[in-house]
């Protein structure tokens, strides 16, 4: 039986912490391994860095920033809620995944920072649909007073939109629902106003990491610390949203990224003026 051949490089992501167990799985000293989407924890870098292996075959990751988006995503929700008082109501992801916490930490610097809006009650919805809408039947009759529900995905908003509309509540009107993602199903949820405020573009992560893997084949090394805009707003109607709908991702050129520039913006060099 033919064997696989064993990979140059591999991008990994560390979902619920399972990262350094990833990578320990990866054996093969010809390796190199990268990390998108979500980096090591502190502790979890400390053990790496003991090993001296890991010093030449372990490449700087591609992370975007969740806390800019959990503030940005709940202060544009609060916007399209008209900026009326009232009480937020979040579903994180889970516990260990440093994007779930990120993103949480943000949505909650922004509500604390408003004098409109309090926090009603934190939740973790696991990324689920069904615990988010069970969790959400729950809270809703415990919190009178709920005007925005922020979820850290967009499985968990839909769970928390079935949940409201069964208790006859008015999507859109009396309760505003924004959360993260690029689905086709959430991007159809925008369109119709189910979802009021929408921010994704993290996909781009690993289109990204392949870029960094090309410029480190051809010895040019990315500067140290660069920092990455991959999210955005999405607006409908707007160009951006119809890129997403259409799936144009042609249209995302990464042979144009300047590695100089900081932060870099896999969304640049689109079209002038793209919202």
């Amino acid at each position: 039986m033919q064997q696989n051949p064993t990979p140059d490089f591999v991008i990994l992501v560390n979902e619920k912490g399972a990262g350094l167990a990833l990578l320990e799985s990866i054996t093969s000293p010809q390796i190199k391994v990268t990390f998108a989407l979500n980096d090591l924890s502190s502790n979890d870098k400390r053990r790496v860095s003991d090993r001296p292996d890991w010093s030449t075959r372990l490449l700087p990751g591609v992370f975007p920033d969740n806390y800019h988006i959990g503030f940005v995503s709940a202060q544009d929700l609060f916007i399209k809620g008209r900026g009326q008082p009232g009480d937020f109501l979040l579903i994180s992801g889970d516990k260990a995944t440093p994007a779930s916490n990120n993103r949480e930490a943000g949505a909650k610097s922004f509500i604390m920072q408003n004098e409109l809006t309090s926090l009603a009650q934190r939740v973790h919805g696991d990324w689920s649909e069904s615990i988010a809408y069970e969790q959400t039947k729950v809270l809703l009759k415990r919190h009178d007073n709920v005007r925005y529900l922020w979820t850290a995905n967009d499985h968990m908003a839909f769970g928390a939109i079935k949940a409201i509309e069964e208790a006859s509540i008015k999507v859109g009107s009396d309760i505003f629902v924004g959360t993260i993602n690029t689905s086709e199903q959430v991007l159809n949820a925008l369109a119709q106003g189910e979802i009021s405020s929408l921010a994704g573009g993290h996909f781009t992560a690993v289109g990204l990491s392949l870029v960094k893997i090309h410029h480190y084949l051809h010895n040019e090394p990315w500067p140290q610390r660069t920092k990455y805009n991959l999210f955005r707003s999405v607006l409908y109607p707007s160009e951006f949203y119809n890129i997403l709908k259409d799936k144009d991702w042609q249209r995302i050129d990464f042979r144009k990224i300047d590695i100089q520039e900081n932060p870099i913006d896999p969304f640049v060099p689109m079209s002038e003026g793209l919202k």
